[in-house]
């Protein structure tokens, strides 16, 4: 069976119920690894007050808490509760807002932007011209041989319609040859027949 397959055959319900059953089977002696080979090592891991975390508890806890498991890690360097408590306060919500602030975002926002870039008005250029790729088809007689064989396609594949709709093309572009044969001017009698 594919992983494709598989997939198909797995519901949300069981992927989840299969990450939580791993999740169960990981042992705290592999977490514990984990945090050492990273440098943060252990007195005695379960001495450690983060397993009685809960939402209710009152800030002073918490740093109580926090402080604990600062001395427990041996961290380096570490912050006190009161910069942990405060590491979100100074951070800038908004720029400073002049008194003209509304009228300096709408016109932000409704100004047409220029792009003075030299290389990005080039690339958009690009984008904006369709593909140019070599035409085969150089004469009315190879557009309408073209055409026959589409409209030849179309009805071995039972599409009467697109069949009817290429016959109908071939006889438009046939009148247009003979307009532009007959208003050519002749110079020669086999130029008349290219």
């Amino acid at each position: 069976m594919s992983a494709v397959e598989l997939s198909k055959c797995v519901s949300v319900l069981d992927a989840v119920q299969w990450v939580h059953s791993s999740v169960n089977e990981i042992k705290r002696e592999t977490v514990s690894g984990c945090f050492k080979k990273s440098g943060v090592h252990f007195d005695d891991s379960d001495n450690l007050p983060l397993s009685e975390l809960s939402d209710n508890m009152s800030l002073s806890e918490l740093r109580d808490m926090l402080r604990t498991a600062q001395t427990d890690l041996k961290l380096e360097n570490a912050m006190s509760a009161e910069e942990f408590e405060a590491i979100d306060s100074n951070i800038p919500v908004h720029s400073d807002l002049s008194e003209n602030w509304e009228k300096e975002l709408m016109e932000t926002v409704l100004k047409p932007v220029s792009v003075t870039d030299p290389q990005i008005v080039q690339e958009e250029k690009e984008e904006l011209q369709p593909e140019q790729t070599e035409l085969k088809i150089n004469s009315y007689q190879d557009a309408l041989h073209w055409l026959a064989q589409i409209r030849l396609f179309c009805y071995s594949k039972d599409m009467a319609t697109e069949a009817f709709e290429c016959g109908r093309l071939q006889e438009s572009l046939e009148n247009q040859a003979v307009k532009v044969k007959s208003s050519a001017k002749q110079t020669r009698i086999d130029s008349f027949f290219k």
